[in-house]
């Protein structure tokens, strides 16, 4: 049961990479890794994971259903992991079961992993008392909204049949549940008694000592079926794993010990994250270290305000230059080209980007506003020769197309955004973009991401810089946000004909069918510009020593125990 991907366009975009760096030993047999990347995890609760050193770690402890490691032929493939094999059901209301066989794995406690373990987080992370970022992963299963506004876990459709027998109803055809859902660091197993025992341990030291520990504190006293295990945790922050002798994949070739580096120092053999220039200068020589991040940042109106009027939004829009708010952002930015980024999978050979025909032409119609005739756009020699003039000229006639024939009728607007450099340097940028071309007062204002995040979900915003990051890595989860009611639906968006787009995206037996859904439905979406696109970025890591076959997953994590020696068997 294996699903073979093409290495230059994986579902999760996995580099695998030569990593240069000293070995510990010399031996093919035995080696050690010493990794930076990023920092110290700040948990390791699965839920709330959502840095590259939390997943990262969390992948290298705990085994999910599936997961991506090397093929025969040295590119990344999807495998079988917890589970030994599974099957799929096409139902006659349109819903698809799944149904894993799982391996004879044990925990490293030697209990043996069962079903159930799989049950248990997967209903931990749909709850709602939960809070957790990735609750919406398992959107795609039946009962989800049922099992969430009853506050009733059991609706999920999520259960053991016995021990070895995990079934999934998801509520559609999902091509990225197996490739994504079920190689998550959101969606690993977890044992109920475990993460019960030692919470109330230390609730206890809490209670004693005023502490504020959390039931994973202590990562030396996880139970985990991954890979590895915690064996060391220093005060600075840095943590040292060595294999789960109870893990049952005795083939692995992974490092005999890991270490992940609280900071950078000499002794590391892979770094991530590069500066801006480090990353201009590999991207420049073309390195294979050097990969799209899988995010856009846009500019979003909130349709329950005053750009209720598509003309106000498209004066806003038309205003916008956005080369210079890309480059204001950072060196390792590129204008968007729509709302998926690039690096996201149209099949196995292709990019969704690359592949879209219409969506580019129809953000730059958004900004340009073709086919408005009636504006009576001005065309002078001095506008068409002047992108500035022009931007205003045609931001100042769908302003008063919109009914505002003095801005101070609009009165001063505030820009929310992060409170990041990048975003804070962008907002200034796009402030003044605004003010020139359109005359309106705009204020900035910073937020933190959770604060960002609370002001567009109650609608108590105007404008907002906004970093869209998807679950997983497929185009339909980049527009499934933006269905009426969604949660992250950042800009109040309704359309039934959207809606309707992704509904059948969802229950697609043809692949082109369903990815051809799924542009449609982003030209729908831009075209009616509740948002608009700004720019997405690029990252890079560097390799030092003799080590090789390390796989960095387009999420962000990195693959440590795919590592090996050079040369090695």
């Amino acid at each position: 049961m294996r699903r073979r991907f093409a290495a230059a366009a994986l579902a999760l975009m996995l580099a695998a990479a030569l990593l240069a760096g000293c070995s510990g030993s010399g031996s093919s047999s035995s080696f050690s890794l010493r990794a930076f990347i990023g920092g110290s995890p700040t948990t390791l609760d699965p839920l709330y994971a959502e840095s590259v050193p939390e997943q990262t770690l969390l992948l290298a402890l705990y085994e999910n259903l599936m997961r991506y490691g090397p093929g025969s032929d040295g590119t990344m493939e999807l495998q079988t992991a917890g589970a030994k094999s599974y099957e799929s059901e096409q139902n006659e209301d349109g819903t698809v079961t799944y149904t894993f066989r799982l391996k004879n794995a044990k925990w490293s406690d030697g209990t043996p992993v069962t079903a159930g373990d799989y049950v248990y987080a997967w209903r931990r992370l749909a709850d709602p008392a939960s809070a957790s970022p990735y609750a919406s992963l398992l959107s795609i299963v039946s009962g989800y909204k049922e099992s969430r506004s009853e506050s009733n876990m059991e609706l999920l459709q999520v259960s053991a049949k016995n021990d070895s027998t995990l079934t999934v109803q998801l509520s559609g055809r999902y091509d990225w549940f197996l490739s994504q859902v079920c190689t998550s660091p959101a969606t690993v197993p977890l044992r109920r008694d475990v993460v019960l025992h030692l919470k109330d341990e230390a609730d206890s030291r809490n209670a004693n000592g005023g502490g504020d520990e959390k039931w994973w504190s202590d990562a030396t006293l996880l139970v985990t079926n991954g890979p590895y295990l915690v064996t060391g945790q220093a005060r600075g922050g840095e943590i040292t794993l060595a294999r789960n002798e109870r893990y049952s994949a005795p083939a692995l070739a992974g490092p005999d010990t890991i270490t992940l580096a609280a900071r950078r120092d000499s002794d590391c053999q892979l770094i991530w994250p590069l500066s801006e220039n480090q990353t201009a200068v590999l991207e420049q020589e073309g390195a294979e270290t050097v990969a799209d991040e899988l995010h856009t940042v846009l500019l979003a109106f909130n349709e329950n305000s005053l750009f209720g009027d598509e003309n106000l939004r498209a004066a806003f829009a038309a205003a916008v230059d956005r080369t210079a708010v890309a480059s204001a952002a950072g060196l390792n930015t590129r204008p968007a080209a729509a709302l998926v980024p690039p690096g996201v999978p149209e099949d196995e050979v292709s990019d969704f980007r690359t592949s879209a025909a219409g969506a580019e032409a129809v953000l730059s119609a958004q900004i340009e506003v073709e086919g408005k005739e009636e504006l009576a756009i001005g065309s002078t020699d001095e506008v068409e020769s002047d992108p500035a003039a022009l931007r205003r000229s045609r931001a100042g006639a769908l302003l008063r197309a919109a009914g505002y024939s003095r801005v101070t009728e609009i009165g001063t607007l505030t820009l929310l955004h992060e409170a990041s450099a990048a975003q804070t340097a962008a907002a200034a940028v796009l402030k003044k973009q605004l003010e020139d071309a359109l005359g309106v007062a705009v204020e900035c204002e910073a937020k933190t991401r959770a604060e960002l995040f609370s002001a567009i979900r109650s609608r108590s915003y105007q404008l907002a810089l906004v970093q869209m990051d998807p679950v997983a890595n497929d185009a339909e989860c980049f527009l499934m946000d933006f269905v009426s009611g969604a949660r992250n639906n950042v800009c109040a968006y309704e359309n039934s004909a959207y809606d309707t787009l992704l509904t059948i995206a969802a229950t697609a037996h043809d692949a082109a069918g369903r990815m051809g859904c799924l542009h449609d439905a982003e030209d729908l979406l831009l075209e009616d510009g509740g948002i608009l696109p700004l720019w997405t970025d690029r990252t890079a890591w560097q390799y030092y020593g003799s080590l090789a076959g390390i796989g960095r997953d387009s999420r962000g994590f990195f693959l440590l125990d795919t590592a090996r020696e050079k040369n090695a068997g």
